[in-house]
């Protein structure tokens, strides 16, 4: 019976004398592991552009390393926001966003108001899809008496959300990273959106106008904030300039247009950028300013520094890196501890490089594609600026324009460029309208429309409205 308990006590002192060994070998082995496929997943050229992107000086403006919590009185008004969200319904917000169901032919059709349906099944067969009522406004049609009912009782109901939003866009020291939970904004802007198409039908036009004028407020942000917050605010932001592109051909008061356009230009320098050719460097840099404010940490932010120095800080604790996960929620504690120990190590860093992980763990928009987006919310920002001035050399002219320089510098300070061609917009003299190259660069004449849905780089012109 002795000699039992002595080979009991034997084997659980050896347990406890080789368990630590195997867990430094597993971490060892995942180490491993994790930096071989990140070498096999990436060609030899981006394997070293990755490689001198993380371990050389990387540059930024210094004002970036200067970081201010928000004030109480902002974020007072951002509780208000969040409040009035929840009492709207929430995430089940968008079930309540009225709609109307098209019939479409289940082929590869062009759907009304842009985009397609993929044929699944029998070609011919009938399908349906769901057209909020902002997306068919946005696109020039009207809606019938009925949906106009339907939109005057949501508009009603979610009128404390909308008053609330219109409170904070008034904030100058507002931004998009403000929100813990960005969450409200999409369908606060819509809400906003569709509340000044319903002004303009009842004669209000100047107050349509200050109403998207703050659906547009709402878009700015800091340069360095993070991807999400970026992608966020350009939603916002084209939400804001579809629905003024259509306002303000109904607006009949040179004074308002000219008071808008003022006020958009001195927008500008906060909604449009162009930064996202840095999109990795600005989301590091967006997500350590968020864990300053969020958190009150002390980081280190002087410029020239290597990144891997910066990305260290950020993943010291399990507290830092918990909330810097977007997708943290369902991960469990294991999770949490692998995940900290490849990203104190700076593997991690170096997988959402190859975009693969991020996809995985919860569909984060492709780094590749952050510039398009970015420079389709500039080129509409820019078009919509255009097709106001145009508005109102209408107006005082009698005519429509045949150029820019009809609007420069009266009207806008500075010929807008198109982001996607080495030159300014072009103009279609047969729709009297200014139009971009688009993604694609290639000029088809403004008779091929860009639409995002056929992928965010593709074919087409992009125009207003």
């Amino acid at each position: 019976m002795k000699k039992r308990r002595k080979n009991w006590r034997l084997r659980l002192a050896l347990l406890f004398y080789f368990l630590p060994i195997l867990v430094v070998a597993l971490l060892g082995g995942i180490r491993s592991y994790v930096k071989g496929e990140i070498r096999n997943l990436l060609p030899d050229e981006e394997y070293e552009e990755m490689l001198r992107f993380f371990n050389e000086p990387v540059s930024f403006p210094e004002e970036w390393a200067q970081v201010e919590p928000f004030s109480e009185e902002l974020q007072e008004k951002v509780k208000a926001v969040l409040d009035a969200f929840h009492q709207a319904g929430g995430k089940r917000i968008y079930d309540r966003i009225p709609s109307r169901i098209v019939s479409v032919i289940q082929t590869s059709q062009a759907l009304p108001y842009g985009g397609f349906v993929s044929g699944v099944g029998m070609q011919g067969e009938s399908a349906t899809r769901t057209i909020s009522f902002l997306q068919i406004l946005k696109s020039g049609e009207a809606l019938t008496d009925e949906e106009w009912q339907r939109a005057r009782s949501w508009i009603r109901a979610a009128s404390p959300f909308a008053e609330a939003l219109r409170r904070l866009s008034e904030r100058p020291d507002y931004e998009v990273e403000a929100f813990t939970n960005l969450l409200p904004l999409q369908p606060g802007t819509s809400l906003l959106c569709l509340e000044s198409f319903f002004l303009t039908r009842n004669g209000n036009v100047q107050a349509a106008l200050d109403t998207n004028l703050a659906a547009l407020r709402l878009a700015r942000r800091h340069p360095a904030s993070r991807l999400i917050a970026h992608l966020v605010g350009i939603a916002a932001e084209l939400n804001a300039v579809k629905s003024a592109a259509v306002l303000v051909s109904n607006c009949t008061n040179e004074t308002t247009l000219k008071q808008t356009i003022v006020e958009w230009s001195a927008l500008e320098d906060t909604v449009v950028f162009e930064v996202m050719d840095r999109v990795r460097l600005i989301d590091q840099m967006g997500a350590i300013r968020w864990q300053i404010r969020e958190n009150g940490k002390a980081f280190d932010l002087e410029p020239g520094k290597p990144l891997d120095y910066y990305w260290r800080q950020l993943w010291r604790d399990k507290e830092s890196m918990w909330k810097s996960l977007e997708w943290r929620e369902g991960l469990s504690e294991p999770d949490v501890f692998l995940l900290s120990y490849l990203g104190c190590e700076g593997f991690f860093a170096r997988l959402l490089w190859t975009d693969r992980l991020l996809y995985a763990l919860g569909g984060v928009p492709n780094f590749h594609e952050a510039d398009i987006r970015e420079k389709v919310g500039k080129t509409e920002f820019d078009l919509a600026r255009l097709l106001i001035a145009n508005r109102i050399h209408e107006l005082e002219s009698g005519g429509r324009t045949s150029g820019v320089r009809d609007f420069v510098p009266e009207l806008i300070p500075v010929e807008p460029q198109d982001p996607f061609a080495d030159g300014p917009f072009l103009w279609d003299a047969t729709a009297e309208a200014f139009y971009s190259v688009g993604p694609d660069g290639i000029d088809h004449c403004n008779r091929i429309r860009y639409d995002p849905t056929n992928g965010t780089k593709s074919a087409g012109d992009i125009s207003l409205p």
